[in-house]
This record gives C-alpha cells, sequence and structure tokens, in this order.
C-alpha cells in the first residue's frame, strides 16, 4: 500500500512539473513580445528577426511537448493562444 501511494505521490509530481516545463515554454514566447521591440532598437533588425524566429520556434515546441507529455491544460491553451496573438 505504501509503495503504491509513493508510486502515485511521484507520478503527480512529475505531471506537475512537465506542466511547468511546457508552460513556462509558453511564458518565454509571453514576453518575447515586450522585449521585440526593444531588441529592434538596440540590436538591430537582424537580431530582432532572429529572436522572433526563435520566439516562434517556441510555438511549435511547447505544442509538440504538451501534446508528447500529455499535459495540455486550460490555462496553456488559453496562454499559447494570448501570446500568439499578441505576438
Amino acid at each position: 500500500m505504501t509503495k503504491k501511494l509513493i508510486s502515485i505521490e511521484k507520478t503527480a509530481k512529475n505531471q506537475t512539473l512537465k506542466k511547468v516545463l511546457v508552460n513556462s515554454i509558453t511564458a518565454v514566447r509571453a514576453l518575447g513580445t515586450l522585449v521585440i521591440v526593444p531588441i529592434f532598437k538596440h540590436q538591430g533588425p537582424l537580431t530582432a528577426g532572429l529572436a522572433a524566429a526563435a520566439f516562434f520556434l517556441t510555438d511549435f515546441i511547447d505544442g509538440k511537448l504538451a501534446r508528447k507529455l500529455k499535459v495540455q491544460t486550460f490555462f496553456g491553451s488559453l496562454l499559447d493562444s494570448l501570446s500568439d496573438k499578441a505576438f
């Protein structure tokens, strides 16, 4: 009984860590919308273009990870769509 309870707790903790990882990647893109203009102003269009490409790549990565790890959440989908629209 104790081993089963510990196993359930570890599984729940792993799921939480996976959700945090995926939502953190989404949050990076959301923050990217705020920093892309200062990057363009201070570093120029090439650096801003590369940063924008990296931020767009996070959109692909977080979606794939969420589906692969089976950690889709309402908050994550909301954050993803809001950051897509803001970017």
